[in-house]
Protein backbone atom coordinates (compact mmCIF):
# COMPACT_ATOMS: atom_id res chain seq x y z
CA UNK A 1 0.00 0.00 0.00
CA UNK A 2 1.45 3.40 -0.98
CA UNK A 3 0.83 6.58 0.96
CA UNK A 4 1.07 10.35 0.40
CA UNK A 5 1.01 12.67 3.42
CA UNK A 6 0.99 16.46 3.73
CA UNK A 7 1.67 17.81 7.24
CA UNK A 8 1.53 21.36 8.63
CA UNK A 9 2.32 22.66 12.09
CA UNK A 10 -0.52 23.13 14.53
CA UNK A 11 1.36 25.98 16.21
CA UNK A 12 4.76 27.58 15.86
CA UNK A 13 6.78 30.63 16.81
CA UNK A 14 5.36 32.72 13.90
CA UNK A 15 6.67 30.79 10.90
CA UNK A 16 5.61 27.86 8.71
CA UNK A 17 6.68 24.23 8.85
CA UNK A 18 5.47 21.57 6.45
CA UNK A 19 6.32 18.07 5.20
CA UNK A 20 5.44 16.15 2.08
CA UNK A 21 5.96 12.38 2.42
CA UNK A 22 5.66 9.33 0.20
CA UNK A 23 5.71 5.91 1.78
CA UNK A 24 4.93 2.24 1.69
CA UNK A 25 3.22 0.09 4.31
CA UNK A 26 5.00 -3.28 4.37
CA UNK A 27 2.73 -5.02 6.87
CA UNK A 28 0.23 -4.21 9.60
CA UNK A 29 2.92 -2.83 11.92
CA UNK A 30 5.70 -1.32 9.78
CA UNK A 31 5.88 1.43 7.18
CA UNK A 32 8.66 3.49 5.62
CA UNK A 33 8.41 7.05 4.28
CA UNK A 34 10.66 9.44 2.40
CA UNK A 35 9.88 13.04 3.33
CA UNK A 36 10.93 16.51 2.29
CA UNK A 37 10.00 19.61 4.23
CA UNK A 38 10.63 23.22 5.08
CA UNK A 39 11.08 24.64 8.58
CA UNK A 40 11.32 28.30 9.47
CA UNK A 41 11.53 29.44 13.07
CA UNK A 42 11.76 33.04 14.24
CA UNK A 43 11.83 34.48 17.74
CA UNK A 44 12.56 37.76 19.51
CA UNK A 45 14.28 38.42 22.80
CA UNK A 46 15.32 41.45 24.86
CA UNK A 47 18.05 41.68 27.50
CA UNK A 48 20.75 43.94 28.93
CA UNK A 49 24.46 43.38 28.26
CA UNK A 50 27.77 45.18 27.99
CA UNK A 51 30.77 44.94 25.64
CA UNK A 52 28.59 43.29 23.02
CA UNK A 53 29.32 45.27 19.88
CA UNK A 54 31.92 47.97 20.41
CA UNK A 55 33.78 47.03 23.64
CA UNK A 56 33.24 50.41 25.36
CA UNK A 57 32.25 48.88 28.73
CA UNK A 58 28.72 50.31 28.74
CA UNK A 59 25.37 48.70 29.50
CA UNK A 60 23.17 48.23 26.42
CA UNK A 61 19.52 47.32 25.91
CA UNK A 62 19.64 44.53 23.35
CA UNK A 63 16.81 43.61 20.95
CA UNK A 64 17.41 40.44 18.91
CA UNK A 65 15.49 38.74 16.12
CA UNK A 66 16.86 35.23 15.57
CA UNK A 67 15.79 32.45 13.30
CA UNK A 68 16.48 29.39 11.19
CA UNK A 69 15.46 28.57 7.65
CA UNK A 70 15.89 24.90 6.77
CA UNK A 71 14.99 22.33 4.17
CA UNK A 72 14.95 18.74 5.42
CA UNK A 73 15.13 15.41 3.61
CA UNK A 74 14.48 12.36 5.81
CA UNK A 75 13.81 8.64 5.64
CA UNK A 76 11.32 7.82 8.40
CA UNK A 77 10.45 4.46 9.97
CA UNK A 78 7.04 3.98 11.59
CA UNK A 79 5.99 1.33 14.07
CA UNK A 80 2.18 1.19 13.99
CA UNK A 81 0.07 -0.33 16.73
CA UNK A 82 -3.12 -2.25 15.92
CA UNK A 83 -6.11 0.00 15.23
CA UNK A 84 -8.27 0.97 18.17
CA UNK A 85 -12.03 0.83 17.49
CA UNK A 86 -11.15 0.26 13.79
CA UNK A 87 -10.41 4.00 13.28
CA UNK A 88 -7.48 5.09 15.49
CA UNK A 89 -3.90 3.93 14.88
CA UNK A 90 -1.21 5.21 17.30
CA UNK A 91 2.41 5.03 16.11
CA UNK A 92 6.04 5.68 17.02
CA UNK A 93 8.40 7.11 14.42
CA UNK A 94 12.08 7.90 13.90
CA UNK A 95 13.95 9.20 10.89
CA UNK A 96 17.39 10.22 9.66
CA UNK A 97 18.59 12.30 6.72
CA UNK A 98 19.99 15.68 5.71
CA UNK A 99 19.08 19.27 6.39
CA UNK A 100 20.09 22.37 4.45
CA UNK A 101 20.11 25.10 7.11
CA UNK A 102 20.90 28.75 7.60
CA UNK A 103 20.80 30.48 11.00
CA UNK A 104 20.56 34.26 11.38
CA UNK A 105 20.48 36.94 14.09
CA UNK A 106 19.73 40.63 13.72
CA UNK A 107 20.74 42.69 16.76
CA UNK A 108 19.85 46.24 17.73
CA UNK A 109 21.80 47.56 20.73
CA UNK A 110 20.71 50.85 22.31
CA UNK A 111 23.46 52.73 24.20
CA UNK A 112 22.79 54.70 27.39
CA UNK A 113 22.89 57.93 25.30
CA UNK A 114 20.12 56.44 23.04
CA UNK A 115 22.37 55.98 20.02
CA UNK A 116 22.07 52.62 18.27
CA UNK A 117 24.42 49.93 17.05
CA UNK A 118 23.28 47.16 14.73
CA UNK A 119 24.81 43.80 13.95
CA UNK A 120 23.90 40.89 11.76
CA UNK A 121 25.08 37.31 12.24
CA UNK A 122 24.45 34.76 9.53
CA UNK A 123 25.74 31.32 8.58
CA UNK A 124 26.44 30.19 5.09
CA UNK A 125 23.81 27.60 4.10
CA UNK A 126 25.16 24.09 4.63
CA UNK A 127 24.08 20.45 4.54
CA UNK A 128 24.01 18.77 7.96
CA UNK A 129 23.02 15.38 9.40
CA UNK A 130 19.43 15.55 10.71
CA UNK A 131 17.15 13.26 12.67
CA UNK A 132 13.70 13.24 14.23
CA UNK A 133 11.59 11.04 16.45
CA UNK A 134 8.03 11.28 17.65
CA UNK A 135 4.64 9.85 18.44
CA UNK A 136 1.34 10.26 16.65
CA UNK A 137 -2.02 8.91 15.73
CA UNK A 138 -3.76 8.34 12.39
CA UNK A 139 -7.54 8.77 12.49
CA UNK A 140 -9.54 7.27 9.60
CA UNK A 141 -11.85 9.88 8.04
CA UNK A 142 -13.28 8.30 4.89
CA UNK A 143 -12.08 5.53 2.62
CA UNK A 144 -8.32 5.95 1.90
CA UNK A 145 -8.09 9.29 3.80
CA UNK A 146 -6.89 9.77 7.37
CA UNK A 147 -5.98 12.64 9.68
CA UNK A 148 -2.41 12.43 11.01
CA UNK A 149 -1.65 14.16 14.35
CA UNK A 150 1.89 13.96 15.71
CA UNK A 151 4.49 15.54 17.96
CA UNK A 152 8.06 15.32 16.70
CA UNK A 153 11.44 16.26 18.11
CA UNK A 154 13.64 17.49 15.27
CA UNK A 155 17.42 18.02 15.27
CA UNK A 156 18.62 19.74 12.08
CA UNK A 157 22.32 19.80 12.97
CA UNK A 158 24.92 22.34 14.03
CA UNK A 159 25.60 25.57 12.16
CA UNK A 160 29.15 26.89 12.11
CA UNK A 161 31.15 29.86 10.83
CA UNK A 162 28.59 32.37 12.12
CA UNK A 163 30.40 35.70 11.73
CA UNK A 164 29.63 39.35 12.41
CA UNK A 165 31.80 41.18 9.91
CA UNK A 166 31.89 44.39 11.99
CA UNK A 167 33.22 42.81 15.19
CA UNK A 168 34.67 39.48 14.07
CA UNK A 169 32.45 37.48 16.43
CA UNK A 170 31.92 33.82 15.53
CA UNK A 171 29.13 31.62 16.87
CA UNK A 172 27.98 28.01 16.69
CA UNK A 173 24.47 26.75 17.37
CA UNK A 174 22.59 23.46 17.20
CA UNK A 175 19.14 23.75 15.64
CA UNK A 176 16.51 21.68 17.52
CA UNK A 177 12.75 22.05 17.81
CA UNK A 178 9.66 20.21 18.99
CA UNK A 179 6.83 20.52 16.48
CA UNK A 180 3.17 19.47 16.60
CA UNK A 181 1.94 18.48 13.14
CA UNK A 182 -1.52 17.93 11.65
CA UNK A 183 -1.92 16.51 8.19
CA UNK A 184 -3.93 14.57 5.67
CA UNK A 185 -2.88 11.12 4.45
CA UNK A 186 -4.08 9.37 1.30
CA UNK A 187 -3.43 5.64 0.85
CA UNK A 188 -3.75 3.87 -2.49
Amino acid sequence: MLKIAILFTLFDRTSPNFNLAFGKKFNEYYRLEVSAGYTSTRYKRKYRDHNLLDHQNKIYNIHEVCGVNAQKYLINNFLDSPKIYNHFMPYLMAGIGLSYIQYYENILAIRPDNTMITGQFKTLPAYRFAYQFGIGINIDLIKNFSLDLSIRRLDLGRTTNLINKKTGHTFNTTVKDTIAFAGLTYQF
